[in-house]
C-alpha cells in the first residue's frame, strides 16, 4: 500500500469509530513520513478521542508547524484546549482560526464556548450570533446562544432563541428560562418532558431540583437532586445543589457530606469550596471558613463573592489590613451594590491633595454611613475640603459633623469636586489600623432634659431586607418580658417600620422620628440604648449615649469574636448569642445588668 492508501484506511477506521486501527494507520504514516501534517492532525484528533489531551495538543501543534495557516486545524487544537479546561489557550488558537478564515462555522461556535467558560456571555452572544449567521438552522449555537442570555438575565431572549426546538436540550434550557421569568407551572412541564426525553441525563432533573428549592419545596428538591446523582454519581453539580439544599434544611453534617462529595470528584470547581466555607461559617467554624474561601480563591482568582467572604472574616479576626483591601471586591460581587459612577471626579488615591474637594459616598446600610462617616475628618485634615453625598434619612444628622463643608442627599445630583471615594473605603485609602476606630463621641444632637427615672430606649428588629435580618432581629415579645421585669425602669420604643407595632404599651418615640436627626434627638434624652445591630446602634455609639448591643453567635465582622465592648463606640457594651437562636439567654442577661444602672435624682 502507499502512504495515500494507507492514510485512506486509516481515516475510514477514524470515522467508524475503530480509534485504535485508526492510530496504527497514521502511526504508519508518520514512520514513513514524519512530517505529513495530515497524518500529525488526525493522530492528534484520535489521541484527543482517547483521552490522551496533552498528547493530542502536541500532535496538533506538530502538524501547524508544517501548515501555520490552516484554519481549521487552528479551530481543533481550540477545540481540544477548551475540552482540556485551559480557555485562555483555545481562545488564542480559535482567534488564529477566524483571522485565517472569517467564515469558519467551528470556530466560531468554539468560541462562544470558551467565552462563556471565561464568564464573557454578552462576547459568547456575539461569536454564538455569527455562527447562526452561517449556519441559521444549526441547533447546537442556538442551544449555546441561549445559555449566553441566560447568564446575561435575559431570560425572555434566551427563550425566543429557543423557539420551535422541542428536544430535550431545548426544553431543559426552556424550563430554565421559564423558571427565571416566574413561570413555574410552565417551567416544571419544560423540565419534566425534557426528563422522558433525556432518561439518562442528570440536568433535567438538577434544574428540576433548582426550580423546587426556590421556590420553598425542599422535599421535592431533594428528591430531584438524589435522582440526578443516582443517575450519574459523578454529577458535581447534584452534590453540591444537594448540598446547598441541606445547608437551607440545617442539616449541617448530610450538607458538609454531600459538598465534600462536590469536592472530591471536582477540586477545581471555586463554588463548591466557596459554599463549604459558608456552611463553616453558619458554624462558626471562621478558621475553616477561611481555608475554604482561600481555597476558591485559588481555584478562581476572580470569584468576588470569595474575596469579599475572606475580607469579613479578616475583619472579624482583626486583619484589618487584609481585610479592607479585600473589601474593595464588594463592588464586583454577585448582586452587590454597583460602584456609583461620579464623571466629574478622579477615584481618590488616598494621598493628600491639600486645596483640592472630594466627594465622600455613604453606601450599603444607614449603619455603615454613620459608622464610617467618623473618617471624613482624617481626609478634611489633610487640607482638602469634603462633601458627603449619604442616604436622605441621614442628611441633616450628618451636617454638623466636624470637617465637612456641604452635605447632599444621594438623591440629588452632587456638585462637581476633584476626586470621589467610598466612605467605606477609606480605611484602606488611609491604611488605618484597628486603633484608628477609637474615636470619642463624634455627632450631636440637642441637650435634652431628663426626668427623676431611668429612661432606656428599645430596638429589637433591623431592615427585614438585610442579608443577616433573620439571625439579627429578635421577636418583640422576649423585649415584652424584660420590660415587666423592671418596673422602675420607662422603657420607650425607638423602632420604626412594621415591626413598631409589636410591643404595645411602651410609648413609641418611632412614630414621631422622619430622619436620624429627630432619632438623636429622641435618644439625647435617654440613658440608655437596648438595641439589635442596626443603625440606631451605630447612632447612640456616634453620640455618645450608653448603647447595649445585642449580637448573634456570628455577629457582623465590626464587633469582633469575644469582646464585650468596642474600639468603635467607647459607650457600647456588647452581648453576644452564645447558641444560635438563643435569644432568651441574652435577653436574661440584659434583665440581669438592669438593675446596675444608676437612677437619676
Amino acid at each position: 500500500m502507499t502512504v495515500a492508501d494507507t492514510l485512506h484506511a486509516a481515516i475510514a477506521h477514524h470515522q467508524a469509530g475503530r480509534l485504535d486501527a485508526a492510530a496504527e494507520g497514521y502511526a504508519l504514516v508518520l514512520r514513513l513520513q514524519p512530517k505529513h501534517p495530515d497524518a500529525l492532525h488526525l493522530m492528534g484528533l484520535v489521541e484527543h478521542k482517547r483521552g490522551n489531551g496533552d498528547l493530542a495538543v502536541d500532535f496538533i501543534r506538530h502538524a501547524l508547524r508544517f501548515n501555520p495557516k490552516w484554519a481549521e486545524v487552528h479551530a481543533n487544537l481550540g477545540a481540544v484546549l477548551y475540552d482540556l479546561g485551559q480557555p485562555d489557550q483555545a481562545a488564542a488558537a480559535l482567534r488564529q482560526s477566524i483571522a485565517l478564515k472569517k467564515d469558519h462555522y467551528e470556530a466560531h461556535v468554539t468560541m462562544g464556548l470558551v467565552l462563556l467558560a471565561q464568564g464573557r456571555p454578552a462576547d459568547a452572544e456575539a461569536s454564538l450570533r455569527r455562527a447562526l449567521g452561517l449556519r441559521p438552522d444549526a441547533a447546537k449555537p442556538r442551544l449555546k446562544l441561549a445559555d449566553a442570555l441566560a447568564a446575561q438575565g435575559r431570560p425572555a431572549d434566551a427563550l425566543a432563541a429557543l423557539d420551535g426546538m422541542d428536544d430535550g436540550e431545548a426544553l431543559t434550557r426552556r424550563g430554565t428560562s421559564l423558571a427565571a421569568l416566574g413561570r413555574d407551572d410552565e417551567a416544571a412541564a419544560a423540565l419534566t418532558g425534557a426528563a422522558r426525553l433525556l432518561p439518562g441525563d442528570p440536568g433535567p432533573h438538577i434544574e428540576l431540583g433548582n426550580l423546587h428549592q426556590t421556590r420553598g419545596r425542599l422535599a421535592e428538591a431533594e428528591a430531584s437532586f438524589l435522582k440526578a446523582a443516582d443517575l450519574d454519581p459523578d454529577n458535581v453539580a447534584a452534590w453540591n445543589n444537594l448540598g446547598s439544599l441541606r445547608q437551607d434544611q440545617g442539616r449541617t453534617a448530610d450538607a458538609l457530606a454531600a459538598y465534600g462529595k462536590a469536592r472530591d470528584l471536582c477540586p477545581a470547581m471555586a463554588t463548591v469550596h466557596y459554599n463549604i466555607g459558608t456552611l463553616h461559617e453558619d458554624l462558626g467554624s471562621f478558621a475553616d471558613a477561611m481555608a475554604a474561601y482561600q481555597d476558591a480563591v485559588a481555584q478562581n482568582p476572580t470569584h468576588a463573592d470569595a474575596h469579599w467572604n475572606l475580607a469579613l472574616l479578616k475583619l472579624l479576626t482583626g486583619d484589618w489590613a487584609g481585610g479592607f483591601a479585600a473589601y474593595e471586591w464588594r463592588w464586583k460581587r454577585s448582586g452587590g451594590e454597583p460602584l456609583p459612577v461620579y464623571r466629574a471626579s478622579q477615584p481618590w488615591n488616598g494621598k493628600p491633595k491639600p486645596g483640592r474637594s472630594i466627594l465622600l459616598f455613604g453606601e450599603q446600610g444607614l449603619g455603615d454611613t454613620i459608622q464610617f462617616a467618623r473618617f471624613a475628618g482624617r481626609v478634611a485634615a489633610l487640607g482638602m475640603e469634603v462633601v458627603l453625598h449619604v442616604q436622605p434619612p441621614l442628611v441633616r444628622l450628618l451636617r454638623g459633623l466636624p470637617g465637612v463643608r456641604q452635605v447632599v442627599s444621594r438623591t440629588d445630583t452632587p456638585p462637581r469636586t476633584d476626586y470621589h471615594a467610598a466612605l467605606m473605603s477609606l480605611p484602606h485609602l488611609l491604611r488605618l489600623a484597628p486603633e484608628d476606630a477609637a474615636t470619642p463621641a463624634y455627632l450631636t444632637a440637642p441637650t435634652a432634659a431628663r426626668g427623676e427615672r431611668c429612661r432606656v430606649g428599645l430596638v429589637w428588629a433591623g431592615a427585614a431586607g438585610h442579608r443577616n435580618d433573620a439571625n439579627r432581629s429578635i421577636p418583640a415579645g422576649l423585649f415584652a418580658g424584660l420590660v415587666r421585669g423592671a418596673p422602675d425602669i420607662d422603657f420607650v420604643s425607638l423602632q420604626v417600620g412594621p415591626a413598631a407595632k409589636d410591643l404595645p404599651g411602651v410609648p413609641d418615640l418611632g412614630a414621631t422620628v422622619t430622619d436620624f436627626a429627630d432619632t438623636a434627638a429622641a435618644m439625647a434624652g435617654l440613658d440608655l440604648v437596648i438595641s439589635v445591630d442596626t443603625a440606631p446602634a451605630h447612632l447612640a455609639g456616634a453620640l455618645g449615649v450608653p448603647v447595649w448591643v445585642l449580637l448573634p453567635t456570628a455577629p457582623d465582622w465590626r464587633w469582633g469574636l469575644e469582646r464585650a465592648d468596642t474600639p468603635w463606640y467607647p459607650s457600647a457594651r456588647l452581648f453576644r448569642q452564645r447558641h444560635p437562636g438563643d435569644w432568651p439567654a441574652v435577653l436574661a442577661t440584659v434583665a440581669a445588668a438592669l438593675p446596675g444602672l444608676a437612677k437619676r435624682a
